[in-house]
């Protein structure tokens, strides 16, 4: 799901637990003015031969490179 670009939207993203399936995370939209602290991470796509990791994103698996 995309964010209202007229909106003044942010999603952040909070990982839960480490186990065997990978790392499990939610992704949330919050207003802006409404949002909770959080910390920024800047991620670059690198190398696409890098190796990858799996990550479980509300619900679904989705791989990452081991930069992220």
């Amino acid at each position: 799901m995309g964010l209202d670009h007229l909106a003044k939207n942010i999603r952040l993203l909070r990982f839960g637990d480490i186990g065997g399936d990978g790392i499990n995370c939610t992704l949330t939209t919050y207003d802006i003015a409404d949002c909770p602290l959080y910390v920024c991470l800047s991620y670059a796509w690198g190398d696409p031969n890098s190796p990858q990791e799996k990550i479980i994103l509300n619900n679904r698996e989705f791989l990452v490179r081991q930069n992220l």
